[in-house]
């Protein structure tokens, strides 16, 4: 057991080292951090107090000139013009929310949904000149000349013709539905949620005439006792009631799976194996409820370290 526990925690400092620590190789290669580019100029006489950075610098050249001669002592000189120094960084990628995403991102991501909003509207009227009516995307200022009857002759008329559209789509965090609120075919595809097949059967005499005739209760109808005929229609003279049989309706239901939290594989038990199935899902970029130990919709390296905790007993 505890070797499996090193060999967890070795896994998860190498899956989540932190990103400053990388060179530029083994930053590009994780997912989970990005190179950051920051080229400095700078002149090699600045590099004077700095062999190393002189000294491999293709412009610049390292002089050490023991001047009087004194043993292990020199004047040091880095000679040249200008040169560049490389100070690029890995960095954690920023994790967005929904909100703060664009449609390409929007749509790779499962949490989230993009939802078009596109506003349409007549370029006339919206703009009084041609600078304004060219910021409308769609709309173009076009001038001709008409009649006017008051001078008497042809001008100038000038407007914002055509059709504008102003996008404003947006990115949103997906609703999760409760298991309640699910049918039979999202219900079944729910990793957290189980379908319940109920029937429920009864006599239609057992029912009230207000519900006798639903569609839900099948072959159940209202009759009555003694009908009678009244100038040109049926009359009960006697008790209306229930007629038809027995019914049948199907109440199955959806409803969610009664779990652990941290149980992971559903083994009545949290031990070192839940803790590589949590990391499995981290892996695959997988969510469970089960797994979610600090209800934050996200299953990461925080719910591990409270499943452990919960092994260790804290």
């Amino acid at each position: 057991m505890k070797n499996q526990f090193i060999y967890i925690i070795i896994f998860l400092t190498t899956l989540y080292s932190q990103c400053d620590s990388f060179p530029s190789s083994e930053c590009d290669s994780n997912s989970n951090c990005e190179w950051v580019e920051e080229i400095e100029s700078v002149t090699c006489s600045s590099l004077v107090l700095d062999q190393e950075l002189c000294e491999a610098a293709p412009e610049c050249t390292y002089v050490c000139d023991d001047g009087g001669g004194y043993l292990g002592w020199c004047n040091s000189y880095c000679y040249g013009g200008m040169t560049y120094i490389d100070n690029g960084y890995c960095t954690e990628v920023e994790v967005l929310e929904c909100s703060e995403m664009d449609g390409p991102n929007c749509n790779i991501d499962d949490s989230c949904e993009w939802v078009e909003d596109i506003e349409y509207g007549n370029c006339y009227g919206v703009a009084w000149n041609e600078s304004n009516c060219d910021s409308y995307e769609g709309c173009e200022w076009a001038c001709s000349m008409v009649w006017d009857s008051t001078l008497w002759q042809d001008v100038w008329s000038c407007d914002c013709e055509g059709q504008y559209e102003v996008d404003n789509s947006y990115c949103q965090e997906v609703e999760i539905l409760d298991c309640s609120e699910l049918n039979h075919g999202p219900c079944m595809n729910n990793g957290d949620c189980e379908w319940i097949d109920n029937t429920q059967t009864g006599s239609c005499s057992s029912l009230s005439l207000a519900v006798c005739d639903l569609s839900e209760y099948g072959s159940c109808y209202s009759d009555c006792t003694n009908w009678g005929s009244y100038y040109n229609g049926m009359f009960c003279y006697g008790t209306m009631y229930c007629a038809g049989g027995s019914y049948q309706i199907d109440t199955s239901y959806c409803e969610e799976l009664e779990f652990q939290l941290g149980d992971i594989n559903a083994d009545f038990s949290i031990n070192i194996l839940d803790v590589i199935e949590i990391v499995n899902l981290i892996l695959e970029s997988e969510y469970s409820q089960v797994a979610d130990m600090n209800y934050d919709s996200n299953v990461n390296v925080l719910d591990v370290v409270l499943i452990v905790d919960i092994i260790l007993g804290n």
